[in-house]
């Protein structure tokens, strides 16, 4: 990877970073099909979030989170390690066989280890001891996720865009008719909600390796080894930021009650409108970076990280400008408390697409020990702001989360300036959290016909930036 003191803007540079539009359109495919996880909160919210008490769904997010720790842990970091060795192995069967055969024994040990545990996890995460079936249907799913999460990828790496998009709608298609099911049958539908995904989630997984996946052969402890050695230390990475949230959740719950969790969740899925890009970006953004060459990578870091930024931050003014309307349409009065942690999440999601687009920057270099470095002490910020600020309710949880991913963001953008002895990108993007919060601070002080002026012109100029990325 080049530096920005190299010449890396010249004619052939430019030439190549055309395809960075191609990237990006790449990825608006991919947000789409991210549905499949990111679109399970967001698609059911107005529905659930009337047939549910906010207790329950607190409680549901709750278990999507420690499901989610559940995938990260089995799943061994292996998605990303496919995506970087698959151009030098050149041999899918050896690749998909490790991948299999490492994830596997993974998932085995690590679901059975969180349902032995489950009642000490659930009076740690809820104070109770008598939501271990909560603990260990999350368990469950987080296995079938990583069995999931297997097959999708089978379909990034061996498919197309399009074709992973349709497969992850398919999904949570599904899962979604069952949560809404459920919860308008059932007294108590949040743990049959859980177990019915997770039997989705690997029926789904097991149908896409035999779809679209190559032939399995022996496995090759080399291969297994080259892995293991890149998606390893990304585990850390992935993890803190789960853990960071669980705890920023548990925190929450346990200060206040469970009422707070489910208004808390409210606003994690209207943000989540922006981390379903961040997704769609990240599954292009990988194999693109890592199949560039050398002398044009910086050039498309600099490039992206701007376009990137600038459409995440406009799509959170947005956001943030009309949360209190966003949130009674979306979750009702009820809920009404959300609107205040919206902008605090939001910025903290505009930094998480710096900090993934960085992260990948680093894992050119095989630097993969410092993301998960960087992410441990962005999710340790996050875990003592939770705690400091605990009596301040959703305010502080949200402001807790924007913290400690400023930090890790920081931390990350510092540590590849002085490995690649120039700024990867411009060191001024983090600034761009402040109009999201000013933001915040208007729409919680203006009149509504304001707002929407203000928010009409955002929007245009959010359209105009999402056209001219396409187009590059």
């Amino acid at each position: 990877m080049t530096t920005e003191g190299d010449k890396t803007d010249t004619p052939a540079a430019r030439d190549q970073a055309q395809t960075v539009g191609a990237m990006f359109r790449s990825s608006v495919t991919y947000a789409a099909g991210s549905f499949a996880y990111k679109g399970i909160a967001l698609v059911t919210a107005p529905v659930l979030a009337r047939l549910l008490s906010p207790s329950q769904l607190g409680l549901l997010d709750l278990a999507v989170v420690l499901a989610s720790t559940v995938m990260i842990i089995a799943g061994l970091g292996l998605d990303q390690a496919t995506a970087r060795l698959q151009p030098i192995v050149k041999d899918d069967r050896r690749i998909w066989s490790g991948v299999i055969a490492a994830s596997s024994i993974a998932i085995a040990l690590t679901v059975v280890a969180f349902a032995l545990a489950s009642s000490a996890l659930a009076y740690l995460f809820t104070g109770s001891s008598d939501r271990a079936d909560l603990v260990t249907a999350a368990s469950l799913y987080g296995g079938g996720m990583a069995v999931s999460t297997i097959g999708l990828n089978t379909v990034r790496l061996r498919g197309a865009a399009s074709r992973y998009s349709v497969v992850a709608f398919a999904i949570v298609t599904a899962e979604a008719s069952v949560a809404i099911l459920w919860a308008a049958l059932a007294r108590q539908p949040v743990v049959p909600i859980v177990i019915v995904w997770a039997a989705i989630a690997v029926g789904s997984g097991c149908a896409l390796l035999a779809w679209v996946g190559p032939r399995i052969v022996q496995p090759d402890r080399r291969v297994i080894g080259s892995l293991l050695r890149f998606g390893l230390p990304l585990v850390p990475a992935t993890l803190a930021w789960v853990g960071g949230d669980l705890a920023i959740r548990a925190t929450l719950a346990r200060a206040n009650d469970l009422t707070a969790l489910g208004q808390y969740g409210i606003a994690a899925r209207i943000v989540s409108l922006l981390s379903m890009g961040i997704v769609g970006f990240t599954l292009a953004w990988h194999p693109f970076l890592y199949r560039a060459s050398a002398a044009t990578a910086a050039f498309m870091a600099r490039r992206a990280a701007y376009q990137l930024t600038l459409v995440l931050a406009l799509g959170a003014i947005v956001i943030s400008l009309f949360a209190r309307e966003v949130v009674i349409v979306v979750a009702g009065a009820p809920y009404l408390p959300a609107a205040m942690g919206v902008a605090p999440l939001s910025a903290a999601a505009v930094l998480f697409g710096l900090f993934s687009l960085l992260s990948a920057v680093a894992g050119r270099e095989n630097r993969t020990m410092a993301v998960g470095l960087a992410s441990l002490v962005g999710a340790g910020v996050q875990v003592v702001g939770a705690l400091l600020l605990a009596g301040t309710g959703i305010v502080g949880a949200a402001l807790a989360s924007l913290v400690g991913t400023l930090v890790a963001s920081l931390g990350l953008l510092l540590y590849l300036r002085l490995l690649l002895r120039g700024w990867p990108v411009s060191p001024w993007l983090p600034a761009v959290v402040l109009p999201v919060l000013v933001a915040a601070t208007l729409g919680q002080a203006l009149p509504t016909m304001i707002r929407l002026g203000i928010g009409i012109t955002v929007g245009a100029a959010w359209l105009l930036a999402v056209q001219k990325t396409l187009k590059a």
